[in-house]
């Protein structure tokens, strides 16, 4: 089991966490391993905090923050490099549904 909360949350909810086996993730990470990006979460941040895995490519973060296939790769190399695990979401918007491309679009997701 894996739970992905708010990064503000993440401190409190390791704590709960602390000797189960359920794991903590981060909804999302910066991918550079230095700099100042006000805002971001740093994926030494997270697992500073006990995260071993990362969500990445999620809907949400395409739409809304324009993240694109190119940007989900570079993200989920530096997670993987931080020795920690990617969930990479994967799947088409309504609009894409409907028009027949879920097969174009999420294979163009996972090259």
């Amino acid at each position: 089991v894996l739970i992905c909360p708010p990064a503000p949350f993440l401190p409190a909810v390791a704590a709960l966490l602390t000797g189960s086996n359920v794991a903590l993730g981060a909804q999302n990470i910066h991918h550079a391993a230095a700099g100042a990006f006000t805002g971001e979460t740093s994926l030494s941040m997270a697992a500073s905090v006990g995260c071993t895995f990362v969500l990445v490519g999620h809907s949400e973060r395409r739409e809304l923050f324009g993240e694109t296939n190119e940007i989900v790769g570079v993200k989920t190399r530096a997670i993987l490099d931080a020795g920690m695990k990617a969930v990479v979401c994967v799947g088409e918007s309504k609009q894409q549904y409907e028009a027949g491309a879920v097969r174009t679009v999420c294979a163009a997701q996972l090259e």
